[in-house]
Protein backbone atom coordinates (compact mmCIF):
# COMPACT_ATOMS: atom_id res chain seq x y z
CA UNK A 1 0.00 0.00 0.00
CA UNK A 2 2.76 2.41 0.88
CA UNK A 3 4.61 1.66 -2.33
CA UNK A 4 1.45 2.15 -4.37
CA UNK A 5 0.63 5.42 -2.62
CA UNK A 6 4.10 6.77 -3.22
CA UNK A 7 3.94 5.72 -6.86
CA UNK A 8 0.62 7.49 -7.38
CA UNK A 9 1.81 10.61 -5.60
CA UNK A 10 4.99 10.71 -7.69
CA UNK A 11 2.96 10.33 -10.88
CA UNK A 12 0.72 13.19 -9.79
CA UNK A 13 3.71 15.45 -9.21
CA UNK A 14 5.05 14.71 -12.68
CA UNK A 15 1.69 15.44 -14.26
CA UNK A 16 1.48 18.77 -12.45
CA UNK A 17 5.01 19.63 -13.57
CA UNK A 18 4.09 18.73 -17.15
CA UNK A 19 1.04 20.99 -17.01
CA UNK A 20 3.04 23.87 -15.58
CA UNK A 21 5.76 23.38 -18.20
CA UNK A 22 3.17 23.29 -20.98
CA UNK A 23 1.56 26.47 -19.67
CA UNK A 24 4.92 28.20 -19.33
CA UNK A 25 5.83 27.17 -22.87
CA UNK A 26 2.56 28.58 -24.21
CA UNK A 27 3.12 31.84 -22.35
CA UNK A 28 6.69 32.10 -23.61
CA UNK A 29 5.58 31.50 -27.20
CA UNK A 30 2.79 34.05 -26.87
CA UNK A 31 5.20 36.63 -25.49
CA UNK A 32 7.69 35.94 -28.28
CA UNK A 33 5.00 36.24 -30.95
CA UNK A 34 3.61 39.45 -29.43
CA UNK A 35 7.09 40.97 -29.33
CA UNK A 36 7.76 39.97 -32.93
CA UNK A 37 4.46 41.37 -34.23
CA UNK A 38 5.06 44.64 -32.39
CA UNK A 39 8.53 44.91 -33.92
CA UNK A 40 7.27 44.02 -37.40
CA UNK A 41 4.63 46.74 -37.26
CA UNK A 42 6.45 49.73 -35.87
CA UNK A 43 9.59 48.55 -34.10
CA UNK A 44 13.08 49.87 -34.70
CA UNK A 45 16.59 48.55 -34.18
CA UNK A 46 17.51 44.87 -34.20
CA UNK A 47 15.20 41.95 -33.40
CA UNK A 48 17.54 39.09 -32.49
CA UNK A 49 16.43 35.47 -32.73
CA UNK A 50 18.75 33.37 -30.61
CA UNK A 51 19.13 29.66 -30.08
CA UNK A 52 21.63 26.83 -29.87
CA UNK A 53 23.29 25.48 -33.01
CA UNK A 54 20.86 23.20 -34.82
CA UNK A 55 17.85 24.45 -32.86
CA UNK A 56 16.03 25.54 -36.02
CA UNK A 57 16.68 29.31 -36.15
CA UNK A 58 17.16 29.33 -39.92
CA UNK A 59 14.07 27.21 -40.46
CA UNK A 60 12.05 29.58 -38.29
CA UNK A 61 13.30 32.68 -40.12
CA UNK A 62 12.55 31.15 -43.52
CA UNK A 63 9.08 30.18 -42.31
CA UNK A 64 8.42 33.71 -41.09
CA UNK A 65 9.66 35.23 -44.35
CA UNK A 66 7.33 33.01 -46.37
CA UNK A 67 4.33 33.63 -44.11
CA UNK A 68 1.75 36.09 -45.46
CA UNK A 69 1.12 37.50 -41.98
CA UNK A 70 4.76 38.59 -41.66
CA UNK A 71 4.54 40.66 -44.83
CA UNK A 72 1.21 42.16 -43.77
CA UNK A 73 2.59 43.26 -40.42
CA UNK A 74 5.74 44.69 -42.00
CA UNK A 75 3.71 46.68 -44.51
CA UNK A 76 1.89 48.47 -41.71
CA UNK A 77 4.61 51.11 -41.85
CA UNK A 78 4.15 54.44 -40.07
CA UNK A 79 2.92 57.22 -42.36
CA UNK A 80 2.07 54.60 -45.01
CA UNK A 81 5.74 54.36 -45.97
CA UNK A 82 6.67 51.77 -48.59
CA UNK A 83 8.39 48.67 -47.28
CA UNK A 84 11.75 47.71 -48.77
CA UNK A 85 12.66 44.16 -47.73
CA UNK A 86 16.05 42.55 -48.34
CA UNK A 87 17.49 39.32 -47.00
CA UNK A 88 20.76 37.44 -46.75
CA UNK A 89 21.66 34.06 -45.26
CA UNK A 90 25.25 33.42 -44.24
CA UNK A 91 26.19 29.81 -44.97
CA UNK A 92 29.63 28.52 -44.01
CA UNK A 93 29.45 25.47 -46.27
CA UNK A 94 28.68 27.60 -49.31
CA UNK A 95 30.93 29.65 -51.55
CA UNK A 96 32.91 32.73 -50.56
CA UNK A 97 30.01 35.10 -51.23
CA UNK A 98 27.77 33.09 -48.91
CA UNK A 99 29.98 33.63 -45.89
CA UNK A 100 31.45 37.09 -46.49
CA UNK A 101 30.55 40.76 -46.19
CA UNK A 102 30.93 41.07 -49.94
CA UNK A 103 28.09 38.60 -50.37
CA UNK A 104 26.00 40.44 -47.78
CA UNK A 105 26.55 43.78 -49.51
CA UNK A 106 25.77 42.36 -52.94
CA UNK A 107 22.52 40.77 -51.83
CA UNK A 108 21.21 43.77 -49.91
CA UNK A 109 22.21 46.35 -52.52
CA UNK A 110 20.72 44.29 -55.34
CA UNK A 111 17.38 43.76 -53.59
CA UNK A 112 17.02 47.35 -52.37
CA UNK A 113 18.10 49.00 -55.63
CA UNK A 114 15.84 46.69 -57.63
CA UNK A 115 12.92 48.09 -55.63
CA UNK A 116 14.02 51.75 -55.80
CA UNK A 117 16.28 52.00 -58.88
CA UNK A 118 16.47 55.81 -58.78
CA UNK A 119 18.89 55.44 -55.84
CA UNK A 120 21.52 53.85 -58.10
CA UNK A 121 22.73 57.34 -58.99
CA UNK A 122 23.49 58.07 -55.32
CA UNK A 123 24.79 54.65 -54.32
CA UNK A 124 26.99 53.94 -57.36
CA UNK A 125 27.62 57.35 -58.97
CA UNK A 126 30.61 56.22 -61.05
CA UNK A 127 28.78 53.23 -62.51
CA UNK A 128 25.68 55.34 -63.12
CA UNK A 129 27.64 58.03 -64.94
CA UNK A 130 29.47 55.45 -67.04
CA UNK A 131 26.19 53.86 -68.02
CA UNK A 132 24.60 57.24 -68.80
CA UNK A 133 27.56 58.36 -70.91
CA UNK A 134 27.77 55.15 -72.92
CA UNK A 135 24.07 54.85 -73.71
CA UNK A 136 21.40 52.34 -72.73
CA UNK A 137 21.88 48.63 -73.18
CA UNK A 138 25.57 48.68 -72.29
CA UNK A 139 26.73 46.26 -69.61
CA UNK A 140 28.58 47.99 -66.77
CA UNK A 141 32.10 46.61 -66.24
CA UNK A 142 32.91 44.56 -63.14
CA UNK A 143 35.49 47.10 -61.84
CA UNK A 144 32.62 49.31 -60.75
CA UNK A 145 31.39 46.59 -58.38
CA UNK A 146 34.49 45.24 -56.73
CA UNK A 147 34.45 44.66 -52.93
CA UNK A 148 35.62 48.17 -52.04
CA UNK A 149 32.96 49.69 -54.31
CA UNK A 150 30.28 47.50 -52.76
CA UNK A 151 31.35 48.53 -49.26
CA UNK A 152 31.28 52.20 -50.28
CA UNK A 153 27.92 51.72 -51.94
CA UNK A 154 26.54 50.17 -48.76
CA UNK A 155 27.89 53.11 -46.76
CA UNK A 156 26.14 55.54 -49.12
CA UNK A 157 22.88 53.61 -48.92
CA UNK A 158 22.93 53.62 -45.11
CA UNK A 159 24.18 57.21 -44.75
CA UNK A 160 21.18 58.57 -46.64
CA UNK A 161 18.69 56.80 -44.37
CA UNK A 162 15.96 57.45 -43.45
CA UNK A 163 14.44 57.86 -46.89
CA UNK A 164 11.21 59.88 -47.07
CA UNK A 165 8.37 57.51 -47.91
CA UNK A 166 10.36 54.31 -47.36
CA UNK A 167 11.18 51.88 -44.57
CA UNK A 168 13.97 49.33 -44.95
CA UNK A 169 13.87 45.93 -43.26
CA UNK A 170 16.86 43.61 -43.53
CA UNK A 171 16.64 39.94 -42.60
CA UNK A 172 20.09 38.48 -41.96
CA UNK A 173 20.46 34.89 -40.81
CA UNK A 174 23.40 32.71 -39.84
CA UNK A 175 25.56 35.35 -38.17
CA UNK A 176 27.53 32.57 -36.50
CA UNK A 177 28.45 31.22 -39.96
CA UNK A 178 30.03 34.47 -41.11
CA UNK A 179 33.77 34.22 -41.87
CA UNK A 180 36.06 31.48 -43.05
CA UNK A 181 35.45 29.11 -40.16
CA UNK A 182 32.64 30.83 -38.27
CA UNK A 183 34.71 30.92 -35.07
CA UNK A 184 36.41 34.31 -35.30
CA UNK A 185 34.88 36.20 -32.38
CA UNK A 186 36.48 39.49 -33.42
CA UNK A 187 34.94 39.24 -36.89
CA UNK A 188 31.56 38.60 -35.34
CA UNK A 189 31.89 41.53 -32.94
CA UNK A 190 32.77 43.87 -35.80
CA UNK A 191 29.81 42.60 -37.79
CA UNK A 192 27.44 43.24 -34.89
CA UNK A 193 28.88 46.73 -34.43
CA UNK A 194 28.25 47.40 -38.10
CA UNK A 195 24.64 46.24 -37.89
CA UNK A 196 24.09 48.45 -34.84
CA UNK A 197 25.53 51.41 -36.75
CA UNK A 198 23.17 50.73 -39.64
CA UNK A 199 20.03 50.88 -37.50
CA UNK A 200 21.23 53.86 -35.45
CA UNK A 201 20.27 56.34 -38.17
CA UNK A 202 16.63 55.30 -38.16
CA UNK A 203 14.47 54.13 -41.04
CA UNK A 204 16.22 50.76 -41.07
CA UNK A 205 15.51 47.73 -38.90
CA UNK A 206 17.14 44.33 -38.91
CA UNK A 207 16.06 40.85 -37.91
CA UNK A 208 19.12 38.73 -37.23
Amino acid sequence: MVTKAHSTTYKGILSEEDRELEQATRQARLHAWTSLVSWLRDGEGIFHISGKAGSGKSTLIKFLLDHDQTRKELERCPNNDQLLLARFFFWRAGGKLQRSLEGLYRAILFEILTQIPHLVRDVFPDAYNAFSDSGSGVVIDEPYFRPRHLEKGMERLISKSPYPGYRICLVIDGLDEYGEDGNDSLQHELLVEQLLAWVARGGIKISA
